[in-house]
């Protein structure tokens, strides 16, 4: 399996931090080339329109003054007219009037200079020599198309700085000239891209280290989910994204991956959980094949004998081989007694397969357990003098128990007659049967105990399975069939109750346990 930590390594040059770094870097690179750009191209043009916009501006506010000197005033043939230096100067308007036209000059940074139809000053504001030549040489060289003229040029007088001139004529017998200076804008400019630059490579190092600190804040939440998602396909789902809080994308995509990994975690583990009962099953199929097989190798086997017995004692009946009425008894007898062990052992066979299928019906009851007991032995009786065998059992309690009696009188005798085939006599040239039934809380245990061999430790859990013998010729001598101990086992497991076998000195014991009735357990049958 691969580690994690080469599985989440993500080269530098890949990453998502450096990638909004550098495009970052890139915007902000283009974005400073652009505006130097702009600057040189641009810049001067921009500045020079936005000085002629305030010529035009103050020669507006200087022309309304002068409209509203013409529209109060009489006549301005009177006003006195004097000589200064060989320049006519004439006294038109008034104090005021001069004052706002002084404020509107100082606050724009013009020069001005206003002469009448008679080329006498009316006003100046700045050197009045060099305007007045200017403004006689526009009054007749110049025509005005419409109030007024822009001019942008080299002044050679001002160090080669540029100046803007505006020429205009106000209701036809006012002449203007306005004048502003201009600094060399490239100069200008080239200061201006030289500052930019350095405050640029400034401001990159500035959004370099900025955009570092602000992507490590969602770069390591993505580092974490992809750890997270690492740990998932290593089917490790312990880990869960821990919300910042913001619920911002990544917080969303955190909380989608932990309802992924709990949906994928409860998916697997249904998965492990019927990957499992699979198998099960699929053993416990393997287990009934082999089941089927040997039930039918046993059943074979155990039918085989009787089968080749009838089949030999018949023949020889027919073919006569002995004609001695007693030896044909002897011959039938033969012949019923094996068909007869046939019949039982067929009996017990699909009496053992209703209990393990639960098919048989069943009527539990409430009933004392020493009375079945009792009736079994006499029952028995017989076969117990027969074989010179003592039974050592108490009469003297009561011990009722809740099942189906049937079935318990089913397993008290198989527990007997198992008990009296293989009785042997003890140390003490003795056989017995000792038959206890004791209370152990919920339950009453019947325990049967005979004289004679041990069963071999290996063996005791075998014995319960059919067609089991330990002693196959003993077994075959009593006609037993290898089923009895499969049926006891069989009702014990149906009622939830157990059986069992241990060896103690001198011989075996067999017990089997039942329930008790309870409060609710009532005498009728349900």
């Amino acid at each position: 399996m691969v580690k994690m930590n080469n599985e989440t390594k993500v080269s530098k040059l890949k990453s998502i931090r450096f990638r909004i770094l550098a495009i970052s870097v890139f915007i902000i690179v283009v974005t400073i080339a652009l505006i130097l750009l702009a600057n040189n191209l641009f810049l001067e043009k921009f500045y020079i329109k936005q000085k002629e916009k305030s010529v035009v501006d103050i020669y507006n506010k200087i022309k309304m003054v002068y409209i509203n000197h013409d529209k109060n005033s009489e006549d301005d043939e009177n006003n006195e007219i004097f000589n200064v230096n060989d320049v006519y100067f004439v006294n038109t308007l008034s104090e005021e009037e001069q004052n706002k036209i002084d404020n509107i000059c100082e606050n724009g940074g013009v020069t001005l200079l206003a002469e009448d139809e008679k080329s006498c000053i009316e006003y100046y504001f700045g050197p009045a020599e060099i305007l007045k030549k200017q403004l006689d040489y526009n009054i007749y060289n110049v025509s005005l198309d419409g109030e007024y003229v822009l001019n942008y040029f080299k002044d050679n007088n001002r160090n080669d700085d540029h100046v803007i001139e505006l020429y205009g004529c106000i209701n036809e017998k006012h002449y203007m000239i306005i004048r502003v200076a201009t600094q060399n804008i490239k100069d200008s400019v080239d200061v201006f891209n030289n500052f930019f630059m350095y405050a640029g490579l400034v401001a990159i190092l500035l959004s370099i280290i900025l955009i570092f600190i602000a992507t490590t804040s969602f770069t390591k939440p993505i580092l974490k989910l992809a750890k997270l998602s690492e740990k998932m396909s290593n089917l490790d789902f312990s880990t869960k994204y821990e919300s910042r809080g913001k619920d911002d994308e990544v917080d969303v995509l955190g909380n989608s991956m932990n309802n992924l990994s709990n949906k994928l975690e409860m998916t697997i583990s249904e998965l492990k959980t019927a990957n499992e009962q699979l198998q099960e099953d699929i053993k416990i199929k393997t287990e009934v094949d082999e089941m089927r097989k040997e039930f039918i190798s046993n059943v074979s086997h155990e039918l085989k004998t009787p089968i080749a017995l009838i089949s030999g004692y018949a023949e020889g009946l027919i073919d006569g081989v002995n004609e001695d009425p007693e030896s044909q008894k002897v011959y039938c007898e033969i012949i019923a007694d094996e068909a007869s062990k046939m019949n039982k052992m067929v009996k017990k066979l699909l009496t053992l397969n209703k209990i393990e299928f639960g098919k048989i019906e069943t009527y539990p009851d409430k009933f004392d357990i020493i009375s079945v007991i009792c009736g079994i032995l006499g029952n028995t009786q017989i076969m117990l003098e027969e074989n010179n065998i003592s039974v050592v059992f108490a009469e003297n309690n009561s011990y009722m128990i809740y099942a189906d009696e049937f079935q318990t009188e089913e397993v008290i005798t198989n527990f007997i007659s198992n008990a009296i085939n293989h009785c042997m006599a003890n140390s003490n040239g003795r056989k017995i049967i000792k038959i206890d039934v004791m209370d152990i809380g919920d339950k009453v245990k019947v325990n049967v105990f005979n004289t004679g061999n041990p069963i071999p430790d290996e063996e005791l859990e075998k014995i319960w399975i059919k067609f089991y013998k330990v002693d196959k010729a003993r077994t075959r001598e009593y006609g037993g069939s290898g089923i009895g101990l499969s049926i006891v086992k069989a009702i014990t497991n149906s009622m939830g109750t157990e059986c069992g076998a241990v060896n103690e000195k001198d011989g075996v014991s067999f017990f089997a346990t039942f329930n008790k009735p309870k409060e609710n357990d009532n005498d009728s049958n349900n």
